[in-house]
């Protein structure tokens, strides 16, 4: 019951992204939620022994909806946290310009845009229904944002980057 309703939660949110449904926004600073958000994760950081590197940038307000605001960074770092190895590295960097979480994990099997599509996932046997990252994509293709994946096999680094517009 909780995952149909996880499921139907995120479909809804995707559903009115797309529908541009979201309108009129707040002076959001993203870096407050960073923290926050961070915090409110903190257990699943503790069961995988994983201590974040926070680097901030003090940014000038953004205007954003809220909700959208805390979804793009609560989706980012859920991943990041998700797909780590225990005890790996998880590091965030945030700019006027950008939003950068990089994390420790194994190497993908499949193209990594791929998973920015609904009900994409690199674990079929996850338990998560795979649109965290399309949530991101939407709401980055909302506010002309940029998002691009790298990957450095010498460290096993994932880096997902939100560039502002």
């Amino acid at each position: 019951t909780l995952r149909l309703s996880r499921l139907h939660q995120a479909l809804t949110l995707l559903s009115k992204i797309e529908n541009r449904q979201f309108s009129g926004g707040a002076a959001v600073k993203l870096e407050e939620i960073i923290r926050e958000k961070l915090t409110q994760l903190q257990d699943f950081l503790e069961a995988k022994d994983i201590v974040p590197q926070l680097t901030i940038r003090p940014a000038a307000a953004m205007i954003m909806h809220p909700s959208l605001a805390e979804s793009l960074v609560g989706n980012l770092l859920q991943n990041a946290i998700k797909h780590n190895h225990a005890g790996g590295l998880l590091r965030v960097r945030f700019s006027p310009t950008a939003l950068e979480i990089t994390n420790t994990g194994p190497q993908l099997t499949i193209d990594p845009m791929e998973l920015l599509g609904r009900f994409r996932k690199h674990n079929v046997a996850s338990d998560s229904p795979g649109l965290g990252l399309s949530i991101v994509q939407q709401i980055c293709t909302f506010y002309g944002f940029r998002l691009s994946y790298t990957f450095a096999p010498a460290g096993a680094l994932h880096t997902l980057r939100v560039e502002f517009a």
